[in-house]
């Protein structure tokens, strides 16, 4: 199993072509539910983003420079991840530091505070940060809520820790296989 991380821009049009015909994270819960046939079918429609993908990038990027201070890390800039035991999946996680994959979610603050353990993380997100540990071949990984919109500041930025589910990681890996 080789892993390649590849140091393309996110959102660049190179970026946008390594997605062609792959499953990737952010459709983990269609490859989960209705397998790759039905991921590959996806057309976005030449979709870049509206007003809340632009904020989220902007959040996205205080909330790994919030992980960094509190970590006293450097993360590398990561822009696209292949491995070679999945050849119909890549992953574009939002950092990578060791052992642990970084996600990054910054919802509005109904949804950002309803998710405080584990318990809470919604299916299409749990789908992604399975997929993206297998992909880059990781046990462990970060979920970062951060809303600066929130008034308290404990509450505003927190991670929850995600182990690797073989079961579920199992049945991702069956489906990618199936083509």
């Amino acid at each position: 199993m080789a892993i390649t991380i590849l140091e393309v821009v996110q959102n660049t049009e190179e970026w946008n072509r390594l997605h062609d015909d792959l499953a990737t994270g952010s459709n983990a819960d269609i490859l989960l539910t209705r397998g790759l046939d039905e991921v590959l079918k996806q057309d976005f429609g030449g979709f870049r983003g509206n007003y809340f993908t632009q904020r989220g990038h902007i959040l996205e990027a205080e909330a790994l420079e919030i992980y960094e201070a509190i970590h006293k890390v450097v993360l590398p800039q990561v822009g696209f991840v292949l491995n070679s035991k999945y050849p119909n999946g890549g992953c574009s996680p939002d950092g990578l530091d060791g052992e642990w994959l970084l996600e990054v979610k910054s919802f509005g603050e109904k949804k950002h505070l309803s998710i405080r353990t584990v318990k809470d993380i919604p299916f299409k997100i749990m789908a992604q940060l399975q997929f993206n540990m297998m992909i880059s071949g990781l046990k462990k990984a970060r979920l970062i809520l951060y809303n600066p919109d929130v008034a308290d500041d404990k509450l505003a930025y927190h991670e929850i820790e995600v182990r690797a589910n073989p079961t579920i990681q199992r049945n991702m890996a069956a489906k990618l296989a199936k083509r």
